[in-house]
C-alpha cells in the first residue's frame, strides 16, 4: 500500500489559511471601521454651525439609515462624532454602514446654502475618500 507523504498536511496548510483568511478579515474590517471615521467625522465637523442644530443631527447606524431628528445642539460635532464611534464597534466588512440626518435644513446646507460649506460636507468628504482609506490601512502596516 502506498503512503502519500503529503497526508496531514493538507490540514496544517488549510488551518493557515484559515489564520490568514481571519486576519485578513479581521484587518480589513479595521481598515473599514477607520475610513468610515474619518468620513463620518469630517462631514459632522464640516456641517456648518449656528446653532449646531445640524451638527448634531447626523446619526449613524450599521444596517439602515437612522432617520429620526431630535434637533440636539451639538455645536462641536463631538456628540455626534462619539455616536458614530459607538455605531462602527463590531461592524465587519460586508455590512452596509449609513451615516444620515434628517435635519430640515441639512440638503440646502449641502448644496451650498451657507458660506461656511459653499462645498456641501458630504461631497467633500467622498472627494477625499481614496485618502481616508490609505491612511486607514497605512496604519495597518
Amino acid at each position: 500500500m502506498a503512503t502519500n507523504k503529503y497526508a496531514g498536511k493538507e490540514s496544517g496548510f488549510a488551518a493557515q489559511l484559515a489564520t490568514f483568511a481571519v486576519k485578513s478579515t479581521d484587518q480589513a474590517s479595521s481598515i473599514m471601521r477607520e475610513s468610515i471615521a474619518r468620513f463620518g467625522a469630517r462631514v459632522i465637523t464640516g456641517t456648518p454651525v449656528d446653532e449646531g442644530t445640524a451638527r448634531g443631527s447626523w446619526n449613524a447606524q450599521e444596517g439602515s439609515p437612522d432617520m429620526s431628528f431630535t434637533g440636539e445642539k451639538d455645536p462641536t460635532g463631538a456628540n455626534a462624532i462619539a455616536r458614530l464611534s459607538v455605531a462602527l464597534e463590531g461592524v465587519e466588512v460586508g455590512s452596509k454602514f449609513f451615516l444620515s440626518s434628517s435635519a430640515p435644513h441639512i440638503v440646502p446646507l449641502e448644496y451650498g446654502h451657507s458660506e461656511q460649506a459653499p462645498g456641501g460636507m458630504a461631497r467633500i468628504a467622498a472627494a477625499e475618500w481614496p485618502q481616508m482609506v490609505a491612511a486607514a490601512a497605512a496604519k495597518q502596516k
